[in-house]
């Protein structure tokens, strides 16, 4: 087992499923949409990517609460 230690605050959930070759773009795009609409601000203190398979990929960044 691997343990992560994450700062506590305030994140924002991204989870995209698809092809294997195309998770991380698609999640990242999600996160600069959100951001640059002003649906999140973020911190830039944290960024976590979790590969739940092989098809699905959750992103989680730092906001501001």
């Amino acid at each position: 087992d691997v343990v992560t230690k994450i700062p506590a605050g305030a994140y924002a959930k991204f989870v995209v499923a698809g092809k294997p070759y195309d998770l991380t773009r698609t999640a990242w795009a999600e996160v600069v949409k959100a951001e640059n609409s002003g649906r999140i601000s973020r911190t830039h203190a944290t960024d976590l990517e979790k590969f739940v398979d092989a098809t699905s990929v959750e992103v989680y960044v730092s906001i501001l609460a």
